[in-house]
């Protein structure tokens, strides 16, 4: 089945690389990652079993609003997640609807939740975002978070961002910042039209006393 899976979505991204798929389908966007583990939000989603995912995206946007959906797929063990999402932008600062789907081969195990997020998302003179991230069927969860986008020395994108959540949940039994991360980018060109990008980050959640490295890299129509 992951095999189909990894199969059926390389095929896909070949497709829309065509120049004529390009053309015709401007506002979409088509992608994928692929990362050696998945940690979100400081938390291991892998639940110790660390396996390669990959993480495709879909996206169509029209002006200011934005649906789309994005899954994860382990390589190696049974961890995979499909997401759907809706988010409508205004200048600097965005509304947005995300359901998450956890499936299980029983089906009283699987999950689906839904979480609304206000964001404001920083510009090239104010570099700062931050956002409210609150579930609203299946839990309560809430999780706050703030970072700040810059450039090295070297002129790499870099990304710091810390996150907290005011109460018990799932991300920690009490009040606690749950997740401060350092994130760098970088393009390998292989020639003027055609370059990779690759990114490291390094993520710690102060809570649980873990600490992990997360790299990849990015495939996109875009």
């Amino acid at each position: 089945m992951k095999t189909n899976v990894v199969i059926f979505i390389a095929g896909l991204l070949l497709l829309v690389n065509s120049k004529l798929i390009a053309q015709e389908t401007k506002a979409f966007s088509v992608g994928a990652d692929l990362v050696n583990r998945y940690i979100w939000r400081g938390l291991d989603l892998d639940e110790g079993d660390k396996s390669i995912h990959i993480q495709p995206l879909v996206s169509y946007t029209i002006k200011n609003f934005e649906i789309g959906a994005w899954g994860t797929y382990g390589l190696s063990n049974d961890v995979k997640e499909y997401d759907f999402f809706a988010t409508y932008t205004f200048k600097d600062f965005g509304i947005s609807f995300c359901n998450y789907n956890i499936p299980s081969d029983d089906p009283e195990a699987s999950t689906s939740t839904g979480e609304f997020t206000l964001s404001y998302n920083g510009s090239e003179k104010i570099p700062f975002y931050a956002s409210i991230n609150q579930y609203v069927w299946n839990d309560d969860a809430m999780y706050i978070d703030c970072g700040v986008k810059l450039n090295t020395k070297h002129k790499l994108p870099m990304d710091l961002n810390i996150g907290f959540t005011p109460a018990e949940s799932f991300y920690a039994n009490k009040a606690a910042f749950v997740n401060a991360s350092y994130k760098i980018e970088y393009d390998i060109k292989f020639s003027e039209k055609f370059s990779l990008p690759v990114f490291g980050s390094v993520i710690a959640n102060p809570y649980a006393e873990k600490t992990f490295v997360v790299v990849g890299m990015t495939f996109s129509t875009n």
